[in-house]
């Protein structure tokens, strides 16, 4: 159902606070979860929805739901997103590794993935510069590896302030700051958890917002995507966050946008 573009939104922009948001489309009755495997077609059908209200933001260009309900998502092992099944995907995950090795000289260093999943990028970063790593996901799955990485551990859980001790010299997020309600909040208590290891550098990798909008990859339009990004607003939330941005680009034939940061001295 198409909404008028001229009805303003109530709700501020979750990136940069802006109020002045203006609604686009509404989209009713969406599965709450993608990703969730059911057991039969009846369950599967009546799966939990929710509804989508794209809004867009006239200052940083960010579009987000304000109907999202972040109470509603459950994250468990039955959750299932992972694309290394994909060759096409394993050889994109596998080339970021690379780069990420050698432009920041990962070797013998420790990793934070947030959001790692079942840990396959975690594992690639590690193996190729014989690195340390921890990886932070409620849904990862233990005891898939037949061969463990001695130096890697996984916490099943959503990385918070409570792992503020946790040090590391790259903190990697993939795909997984488009699923948070409150970036900007998430974005400030992390900068606030690096402290002042200015050395630290920072990782993110979210779908491209003007691929889904512009070049219409509606697929990535779902329920549990509060947050399109684009190159302004994500360069918008981390800058307002305290961080230097470094570097922006786009990957897997533009449907990925990156970003790379560094702390800002406090």
């Amino acid at each position: 159902m198409l909404h008028s573009a001229s009805a303003m939104a109530r709700t501020a922009c979750p990136v940069c606070g802006n109020t002045g948001t203006v609604e686009m489309v509404r989209i009713a009755s969406m599965p709450l979860h993608a990703n969730l495997l059911w057991d039969t077609r009846e369950a599967a059908i009546g799966c939990q929805k929710g509804d989508i209200h794209l809004t867009a933001c006239r200052g940083c260009d960010h579009v987000f739901n304000p109907a999202f309900d972040p109470a509603r998502m459950e994250y468990t092992e039955r959750y299932e997103n992972s694309l290394f099944f994909s060759p096409q995907f394993q050889s994109y995950a596998g080339s970021l590794a690379e780069s990420l090795v050698r432009r920041h000289d990962l070797h013998g260093k420790d990793i934070i993935e947030i959001g790692c999943g079942k840990g396959d990028f975690l594992k690639l970063l590690c193996r190729l510069g014989g690195n340390r790593g921890v990886g932070f996901d409620p849904s990862y799955e233990p005891g898939l590896d037949p061969e463990p990485l001695p130096d890697l551990d996984f916490v099943r859980d959503f990385y918070g302030e409570r792992y503020a001790h946790y040090s590391a010299d790259l903190i990697c997020c993939r795909h997984v700051l488009e699923h948070i309600a409150e970036p900007a909040r998430f974005l400030a208590a992390l900068r606030a958890a690096i402290g002042n290891r200015l050395a630290t550098k920072v990782f993110f990798e979210v779908p491209n917002g003007l691929y889904s909008f512009h070049d219409l990859g509606i697929w990535d339009i779902i329920y549990e995507h509060c947050s399109y990004f684009t190159e302004a607003s994500l360069a918008t939330l981390f800058r307002s966050a305290g961080f230097r941005v470094l570097d922006t680009g786009l990957e897997y034939d533009n449907q990925f946008l990156w970003i790379e940061a560094s702390p800002c001295p406090a």
